[in-house]
């Protein structure tokens, strides 16, 4: 929670977007003990990168375009009191000065340069956590606060000899496919848990991965009643279905 709020804002500050940190009541209710050494600049916990804004240099300042096209996608951002630095923050679609404009070129120009942000975002940063051997033909996807007691039953289910692997997207949004496809290139079975009655989170995966043509059968794990997972019903899931594999082979 700490490592991603940090994160957030410097994605934020550098890319000059707006990031959505999703949470949930067990971080709320939830009592940890940390070391507050480890957390500190110089620690080995956390994301520590400061950013540092990219401001329009004095040739900009002559005709300011505040959202002047570029090959990042992000443009020189002025500060509070530079002179010529003056820019209108309109929340309708704009031209490069931030004049607004309704015409569908406008749009379709602006809209490739916003694009081209995610996909710098995606050479900086990994936004994925992977346990167990990359060879285990049963998955686990998980995301949220269920990545603890995941991480837990999956090394638990590997020291009894069940080979499982376990991925847990810390971004959901724009979706990174690569590290999912990476994840399932040996998997034949996945089992997505997750605190929803409705299998929401497998529903949303499966509007941008294929299972079925990937030669993957996916189990979904689904509870409700707001009562967070507990290792052992991972593992004994984890259990059930390597069992059932290995019954199959």
């Amino acid at each position: 929670c700490f490592d991603s709020t940090v994160l957030a804002f410097y994605i934020s500050e550098k890319y000059q977007i707006p990031v959505i940190v999703l949470s949930d009541q067990f971080i709320g209710h939830r009592v940890e003990s940390i070391n507050p050494d480890a957390i500190r600049e110089g620690g080995k916990i956390g994301f520590r990168k400061v950013c540092f804004r990219e401001t329009p240099n004095e040739e900009d300042l002559k005709d300011y375009h505040r959202f002047k096209l570029t090959d990042s996608g992000v443009s020189p951002m002025s500060f509070l009191g530079i002179k010529g630095g003056e820019y209108l923050g309109s929340g309708l679609e704009h031209n490069e000065k931030g004049h607004p404009r309704g015409d569908a070129a406008t749009h379709a120009i602006m809209s490739e340069k916003r694009w081209k942000k995610f996909e710098a975002i995606k050479q900086e940063f990994r936004f994925e956590r992977f346990y167990g051997p990359e060879s285990a033909k049963l998955g686990v996807i998980a995301w949220g606060s269920t990545k603890g007691v995941v991480k837990e039953a999956v090394n638990k289910a590997n020291a009894m000899g069940i080979p499982v692997g376990a991925m847990v997207p810390q971004i959901i949004y724009p979706f990174l496919i690569d590290p999912f496809l990476e994840f399932l290139e040996n998997k034949t079975r996945v089992i997505i848990p997750e605190m929803s009655y409705a299998a929401q989170f497998r529903r949303y995966l499966r509007g941008f991965i294929r299972f079925g043509e990937n030669g993957v059968k996916v189990v979904p794990y689904n509870k409700s009643g707001g009562a967070p997972f507990m290792v052992e019903e991972i593992l004994n899931k984890i259990i059930e279905e390597w069992k059932d594999m290995e019954a199959r082979r």
